[in-house]
């Protein structure tokens, strides 16, 4: 069986880079300074959050579905999609899990 080719576009990629550097740089001083259990962040919780640290938390949680779903591929526009419908989830939800709306959210609902 021949493996699958690979569509490789920079676009995606860098943005993808850019968003986890500066959101690793934002929060790396508070990861050292204790451990957060993302599966107790509330929709309600991100009001106190910065823009960066939430964008951080999104190609976390992006990354953990994925690993959880034996899926290794990052798809930048596939994850911006599920943050908008996840954004929408979260104004009427706010006292659901982040994790939990963006599971909602990549299913569909």
């Amino acid at each position: 069986m021949m493996p699958r080719k690979r569509k490789f576009t920079l676009k995606p990629y860098a943005v993808a880079v850019v968003l986890f550097a500066f959101g690793a740089g934002v929060t790396i001083g508070k990861a050292r300074a204790n451990t957060v259990d993302i599966s107790s962040i509330k929709c309600s919780d991100l009001a106190t959050y910065k823009t960066e640290y939430i964008s951080f938390l999104l190609i976390w949680i992006d990354g953990y579905l994925g690993g959880r779903a034996d899926d290794t591929n990052f798809d930048a526009e596939r994850m911006g999609n599920n943050a908008e419908k996840a954004k929408k989830l979260c104004a009427s939800n706010l006292d659901k899990g982040l994790v939990t709306i963006f599971k909602e959210a990549e299913m569909g609902q």
